[in-house]
Order: structure tokens, then sequence, then C-alpha cells
């Protein structure tokens, strides 16, 4: 009442419909959240909803050996069928890279300490691509840490569950998976002692006996063929996992959803922070280290 008819009462006097001056310009996306409820379902979805940082379980012997472990107060069948034939696939693989391991120490033992034999920029690419092989197995797990350090406690064993959660932030919906269900104190143990620590020793072990190996080897031939050697050994576990898993728990650690933060937890975590925008850079310099560094050491 009281317009003139043709009047828009939603622009400002002197603009034409259409027009955007005057308008404020549009802020910049941000993490915060422009709401603070937080809506959770407890439920397994295959879809690939990712929030911040996410984290998920490699597809590996490690990564099944991890789920089986949470899985373990399941039925008796699932007992059977799922967790025993991983624990016996993981403690296959082990056995065999250390063995393996011993075999290349004794085999570098008998080798001369000559590290002039082949040619020095071969030398130099066999030793980098060696470095990067071993290190990518010491990164997965160090991400398989951070996707336990998620998992909260409990005092009760329970079955694996997460949880769907969603927030608006910067007017639009962001959902992402959390932990719905804790491990308990003897989980988190055993997935140090029996997973993660005998994995993380054998590349430590390859690190050092294998560099050696590659170092002294007499010819170009050689060379190549240490390299590809020590290599095999770090890979052992993948080729067991496409052996002796089945199907249906590899599908079970395939469609695991990502682990992810929420926006506060992220914006908290300032060391997870610097792993995502540095990570890159992070991972080129144990390389650039152990280069001169092995050099020194074996030769």
């Amino acid at each position: 009442p009281g317009l003139k008819p043709g009047l828009n009462p939603g622009l400002k006097p002197g603009l034409k419909p259409g027009s955007n001056s005057g308008a404020k310009p549009p802020r910049r996306p941000s993490l915060e959240p422009t709401t603070t409820e937080v809506r959770c379902l407890t439920a397994f979805a295959s879809d690939k909803d990712e929030g911040l940082s996410p984290m998920s379980l490699p597809q590996s012997i490690s990564g099944a050996a991890i789920t089986a472990l949470l899985s373990m107060n399941a039925t008796h069948k699932r007992l059977v069928r799922v967790t025993l034939p991983v624990l016996f696939a993981l403690f296959v693989s082990r056995a065999l890279q250390a063995y393996m391991a011993y075999g290349t120490l004794l085999v570098e033992m008998d080798m001369e300490v000559d590290c002039g034999g082949g040619d020095a920029g071969l030398r130099f690419i066999c030793m980098a691509v060696f470095f990067i092989y071993v290190l990518s197995g010491v990164r997965h797990t160090f991400e398989m840490h951070r996707w336990l350090q998620r998992i909260p406690r409990s005092f009760k064993r329970e079955e694996l569950t997460l949880k769907k959660c969603s927030m608006e932030i910067a007017r639009q919906a962001r959902t992402w998976y959390a932990p719905g269900s804790g491990m308990t104190r003897n989980q988190r143990i055993s997935a140090y002692l029996f997973i993660l620590g005998p994995k993380f020793i054998i590349e430590l072990a390859l690190l050092t006996v294998g560099s050696a190996y590659v170092l002294r080897a007499p010819s170009n031939e050689d060379l190549i063929l240490n390299s590809v050697a020590v290599a095999f050994i770090n890979d052992l576990d993948s080729a067991v996992y496409a052996f002796g898993i089945s199907g249906s728990v590899k599908s079970l650690v395939n469609n695991l959803p990502a682990i992810s933060l929420a926006p506060s937890e992220f914006l908290a975590d300032r060391r997870g922070f610097l792993l995502e925008v540095y990570g890159t850079w992070l991972a080129v310099l144990p390389v650039i280290a152990l280069l001169p560094g092995m050099y020194s050491v074996w030769c």
C-alpha cells in the first residue's frame, strides 16, 4: 500500500532491474559453519562423500588386518571366514618379508665395499626410485597410525561402525564420516604390536640393508636387478593380499568410507593441516636426506 505502480520495493532508488551496482561483493567461502547443528546417522555407505582431511585404510594386507581386528567380536562364522584367514595371511607375509630381508643381508655381507661399479647417474636413479618405493610403504604405515588415532577409546569390544554427519558450511551442505564405535585398549595395542610395528621394522630394515645392496652393485645390470629385488621384497604384502584374501574381505576394505574431520577439528589439528598442504614437499625431504646419508654410511 502506498507504492506507485511498477515500483519494485526491492530496488534502491535510481537502479534498474538486473543492475548489480551497489551490491556487496561476494564473500569468499570459509570453513566457519553457518550453523552449529551437526546431524549424524549411524550407517555404512558406499557413496564417496568426504569431509576435510579424509583418511582411509590402504587396500593391503595391513588394512584388511585392522578391519578384521575391529570385527573380532562378530559371530563365530565371521571369525572363521574373515578374521582368522586375514591374520594368517598377515603372518605369512611378515615371515616371508623378514626372511628375505635377512637373506639380502647375508648377500650384502659377501659383497665388496666398492660403490664405483656401473654408471654414477644410473646408481643415483636406482637409489632414488628404491627410496621412493620403500618410503611409500612407510607413508602407508603413518597413514594407518593417523586413522587409528581418529578411533576413540572404548571400554568394551564393538564392531566397527561409522556415522554419516552433515553440516551447513558457506551455505552449502557438507557431509563426512566419523567413527561410530571405538577400540579397546587391548585392540589398539594389538594393532601396533602385530600389524604396524612389524611392518615398520621391516621397512626400516629394507631401507638400511637394501641401500648397501644397491650401492655396492658391481655393474649397471646388477644396479637394476638389486633395486628391483629389494622393491619386490617390500611389495610382498600386496602380492599376498591379492592372492590370499577373499573377494568379500577386499570388498569390505574397499567400500569402507574414509574417516574425515569436522571443520572445527580440522582447524584445530595443525599437524594434519600442514600434512595436507605441504604433503608433497615433506615426502621429498626424506629422499633428499637419505641419498647422501646412505652413501656416506656404506661407501
